[in-house]
């Protein structure tokens, strides 16, 4: 079984600015996240290339409320289109 403490991915997006707009909105609800390949996607912004995406990964007991919050009508996810 996962340790709580554990970092888990929640997902990957296309560029930085969609994942920091993810961070803001989990960080303004508590869920503490990190970012992954943030400076990459900065340097060679290529959406089209999966190693310029940027993953937001959370604590693997945050990952179900991390969910809830992206998947409700307030927020317009990216992933989901």
């Amino acid at each position: 079984m996962d340790k709580p403490e554990s970092l888990v991915k929640l997902g990957s997006y296309p560029d930085s600015i969609s994942a920091h707009m993810i961070k803001g909105v989990l960080s303004t609800n508590g869920v503490e996240c990190v970012l992954s390949n943030d400076v990459m996607s900065n340097i060679i912004p290529l959406p089209s290339i999966s190693w310029g995406e940027v993953s937001v990964f959370v604590f693997q007991k945050d990952l179900e409320l991390a969910k809830e919050i992206l998947n409700s009508e307030i927020v317009d996810n990216p992933e989901q289109e």
